[in-house]
């Protein structure tokens, strides 16, 4: 049964929850009415009988910038800060969702432009402190600059987030350079020195998406709030990368404990909003991110919520829209990630057990690959006809192995990511550590 909760009321939440989660010393104003979500026509990647062509509510005004150039104008800091730095959420061949946060409502604009494009821009009102808008009317394979700016024309300035001028960012749509490639990172909210200089090396490989495989934050209650301790370990870790391309998570089960609550839902579901991609059906029972469907160069990926295996709601509602998608013959083939894996050598190999049933329906469909996170080490593990990747090696706090299985062909205890080269007839996978050196590579045939 579809929710009738709307994305709008969601936005409300995440509103109450943006200025619930301010510093002590920032005053808390009376709270804004939701904005309305900026939205755009957008044409569909693969087109299907049942995709719609409208991205939710609104189309935003957009109107040609004059002579003033935000870019070159060297804008100085802004009184207003982001709590939820400008993301790129997703992107398509002819839009881009953005979302951020303010600390407080503020008016400003989103500036955008190409190299053969003139500025354009989207102005936003002092109604709410947070922010989700679609760019409309993009090109194809085109890179696009983006700044928000924070005031009106006459006063415009750039916005701090902890403490530094967020600036620009970039944004690329689809179709992307041939192979497809991706990142995947797994377990990196610790904070530490090793995460950001992971970032670095995903960033120096040019992935055109990265998939995070939860565990976004760990000890949350190490910060005055939730709100704060994404700051910390997640967006200010990841900042080279969210200026430049999409992150898609998945939930972990440190996402969703008691220390990440604000007003009594985990802050994930207002740092990572839910998003319309039109051709996919609506993902979820709630109005919450818990699972979602997104499909580049044919190919078709799944994040999944396996804490719904462990007890936490929507596990029928999961099952039957996963029998759809992985029932769907329009995609080349299907790439699912989420956060605990069904085999693993690690210290929670006895977590898979709970998970085991999605391998069997996976493997039944010809899924060729499955990556997921939760044990803090690398390992590559082939079982019947799919090969199931971890890449929990996201932070300097790792694991052990504990007992090899008979399924795994290469464990490894490091700090890394993995990378992901994507053809017609093969996936070309490489862990990558901190230092740049490849762990292990390894190819892995795609047949339908």
């Amino acid at each position: 049964m579809r929710s009738k909760v709307t994305l709008a009321s969601h936005l409300a939440f995440v509103a109450l929850s943006v200025l619930a989660c301010q510093p002590a010393s920032t005053p808390t104003p009376p709270l804004p009415a939701p904005t309305a979500i900026a939205a755009a026509a957008t044409r569909p990647l693969h087109p299907s009988p049942t995709a719609t062509a409208l991205l939710p509510t609104t189309t935003p005004a957009v109107t040609p910038t004059p002579a003033f150039d935000p870019f070159a104008a060297n804008l100085p800091a802004s009184d207003f800060s982001f709590t939820i730095p400008p993301a790129i959420q997703h992107v398509t061949e002819t839009s881009a969702v953005l979302y951020f946060a303010f600390e407080r409502p503020t008016p400003g604009t989103v500036f955008y432009r190409s190299a053969t494009t003139p500025i354009e821009n989207i102005a936003f009102g002092e109604d709410s402190a947070v922010h989700l808008i679609a760019l409309p009317d993009l090109k194809p394979g085109t890179t696009y600059d983006v700044l928000v700016a924070a005031g009106s024309e006459s006063n415009y300035g750039s916005p701090l987030f902890m403490s530094d001028v967020w600036g620009a960012q970039t944004v690329t749509t689809p179709p992307f350079a041939s192979p497809l490639r991706f990142a995947a990172i797994g377990d990196s909210g610790f904070g530490d020195a090793a995460t950001p200089a992971l970032a670095a090396q995903m960033l120096a490989r040019n992935p055109a998406f990265v998939l995070h495989l939860g565990d976004v934050v760990y000890r949350a209650g190490e910060q005055r709030n939730p709100g704060e301790a994404f700051r910390i370990k997640y967006f200010e870790q990841f900042a080279v990368l969210l200026h430049r391309v999409p992150i898609y998570p998945t939930i972990g089960n440190h996402d969703v404990e008691a220390a990440t609550l604000a007003r009594g839902t985990p802050y994930y579901f207002t740092a990572f909003p839910p998003f319309a991609e039109p051709t996919f059906p609506a993902a979820d029972s709630t109005p919450l991110r818990k699972w979602y469907a997104f499909s580049f160069a044919g190919v078709q990926f799944l994040s999944l919520d396996s804490q719904a295996l462990f007890g936490d709601p929507g596990r029928a509602e999961q099952e039957a829209w996963l029998e759809e998608r992985l029932a769907d013959s329009q995609y080349v083939y299907t790439i699912p990630f989420f956060h605990v894996p069904p085999y693993s050598s690690g210290p929670h190999r006895g977590d898979g057990l709970a998970v085991r049933p999605w391998a069997d329906r996976f493997e039944a469909a010809g899924v060729p690959l499955v990556i997921s996170g939760h044990d803090h080490d690398y390992e590559r593990l082939v079982h019947g006809p799919t090969t199931y990747i971890i890449s929990g090696g996201g932070s300097a706090t790792l694991y052990s192995i504990k007992a090899k299985r008979d399924e795994s062909r290469f464990f490894a205890s490091a700090s890394h990511f993995t990378l992901f080269d994507v053809y017609p007839d093969r996936i070309e996978v490489r862990a990558i550590g901190a230092d740049g050196n490849v762990i292990d590579s390894a190819t892995i045939a795609t047949t339908r």
